[in-house]
């Protein structure tokens, strides 16, 4: 059975402006995490980011 994909949360296209304006800002990447509200963290979500982050440096 195929899944269809989900949709993006409502105000996806205005957030990723806010997004990029904040980035300009910093002059680094800004991550975001999505999360419902039942939903939590989890420990393979945190030890993900650690790995993408791990030794980055930003100005």
């Amino acid at each position: 059975m195929e899944k269809t994909p989900k949709q993006p949360p409502i105000l996806f296209v205005e957030t990723q402006h806010t997004i990029s304006q904040i980035e300009k800002l910093l002059k680094a990447p800004l991550i975001t995490y999505y999360n419902s509200n039942v939903g939590n963290v989890c420990e393979n979500d945190a030890i993900a980011f650690y790995r993408l982050l791990k030794g980055k440096k930003f100005k």
